[in-house]
């Protein structure tokens, strides 16, 4: 399917939406990196061993999904097309590292959700909006 200015609209609304929820992520990842311990299945508690790894991951992370949440926003304000598919791989990238970091140092439920969601992202960015 080729990206027409009738599917625009559609890509670019994706991609605000893409953009604000990163976002989101991020700041819950600085501000309560506890809970977004406990949503991706990581040790959290500072009595465990992999503590400080997971809060390194934990912020590093939520820097990460900030920078990514603020280029969507942008590619999307100028309607970027190209930019916006860029990013969309790339989060299909991060996706994938974060799901196989998750299940070898976490929950593997939370990795397998995390990977299927990143596979929906895959299936969006070939058969929804290439062109």
């Amino acid at each position: 399917m080729s990206t027409t200015a009738t599917t625009i609209p559609f890509l670019v609304g994706t991609t605000y939406t893409l953009g604000i929820l990163n976002t989101l992520i991020g700041l819950i990842s600085i501000i309560f990196p506890g809970i977004s311990g406990q949503l991706l299945g990581l040790p959290t508690s500072p009595h465990s061993a992999n503590f400080s790894t997971t809060a390194t991951f934990i912020a590093a992370k939520g820097a990460r999904d900030i920078a990514l949440g603020f280029c969507f926003v942008v590619f999307a304000a100028t309607q970027n097309v190209d930019g916006i598919k860029t990013m969309i791989a790339a989060s299909v990238l991060v996706g994938a590292v974060d799901a196989t970091l998750i299940w070898r140092y976490g929950s593997t439920e939370r990795a397998w959700l995390l990977g299927i969601g990143t596979a929906v992202l895959a299936g969006y960015l070939l058969l929804g909006c290439m062109g």
